[in-house]
């Protein structure tokens, strides 16, 4: 499954100005993974207009769909290699059944 969380908060704010740190950590242990991954994109601060959100927004979006094409492609492939593996025989199937 994929998704996208917005997690939005007004910078001129007094409260967001105090908590911002604190915030930004309980994002990190919210989602670790991505965060120690270095996922494009995690927690960017740079989003300060909405013509930058819908920019930014845009590439998650392409991204993401990109993610998805990918792991498409790899299901074809193991699928393929299924099939390919279980029509041949091996040593195991040559052996007599025991009754």
């Amino acid at each position: 499954m994929s998704c996208i969380t917005l997690i939005l908060w007004n910078e001129d704010d007094q409260e967001s100005k105090l908590e911002k740190e604190r915030l930004a950590v309980a994002v990190r242990g919210a989602f670790k993974t991505k965060h120690a991954l270095s996922i494009k994109n995690f927690f960017p601060d740079s989003i300060k207009s909405s013509a930058k959100f819908k920019e930014e927004l845009v590439q998650a979006l392409g991204d993401a769909q990109a993610k998805i094409l990918d792991t498409i492609e790899v299901d074809k492939i193991w699928a393929k290699y299924v099939v390919i593996h279980s029509q041949q025989s091996s040593e195991f199937d040559k052996k007599p059944l025991i009754n």
